[in-house]
């Protein structure tokens, strides 16, 4: 067919010879960080602060600790301050209730705040807290009155014809009773 132009190639090597100046570069760097690094000992790199007062974090530090000093006997919770508006409230009631009926007040709000709450009531409750429909129409389970402290095991027996997987439905009954006559056919 025909003859490509080689315009474009030296285009390419133009990008080729940027690219590999630009890792070569970089690599370079790298390598001056390290030497820089690695020629220098130990004790240079290290350095422990012996004299820790002679530091400006240390005296920083050391400012900071007295003036905490000074606020220490006020506690480091910020303490209620009532707005204005709260204090023409308080004014308010002190003028209204006189300073006994004001603490009689308080005192009410305290004792309304730690009563039980009422629980709100929803439809199918009893004033029991105890549903008084069953969804699946199941026998009561028997309570500690009707069975008087006796203890029945409950045993699973075969009710209905298998199922396709070969598991029977079953019903939980008494072990004392007499067991069900099964339906299977």
């Amino acid at each position: 067919m025909g003859k490509r132009s080689k315009a474009g190639t030296s285009r390419r090597q133009q990008k080729r010879a940027a690219e590999t100046y630009k890792e070569l570069e970089e690599v370079q760097i790298e390598q001056s960080d390290q030497q820089r690094v690695q020629s220098k000992a130990d004790e240079d790199l290290f350095v422990l602060d012996t004299n820790r007062n002679e530091s400006a974090a240390s005296l920083k530090a050391a400012a900071r600790a007295k003036n905490n000093k000074k606020d220490d006997a006020s506690s480091k919770k910020r303490k209620y301050e009532p707005s204005e508006k709260d204090m023409r409230q308080i004014k308010k009631v002190l003028e209204v209730h006189g300073e006994k009926g004001a603490i009689d007040l308080a005192e009410k709000g305290k004792a309304k705040l730690q009563q039980k709450r009422i629980v709100k009531r929803m439809a199918g409750m009893s004033k029991a807290g105890k549903p008084t429909f069953d969804l699946w129409d199941e026998a009561p389970a028997p309570s500690s009155k009707t069975t008087k402290g006796k203890r029945t095991k409950m045993v699973a027996v075969p009710v209905g014809k298998p199922a396709m997987g070969g598991t029977n439905p079953v019903a939980l009954v008494p072990k004392e009773t007499p067991l069900p006559a099964s339906s299977i056919d």
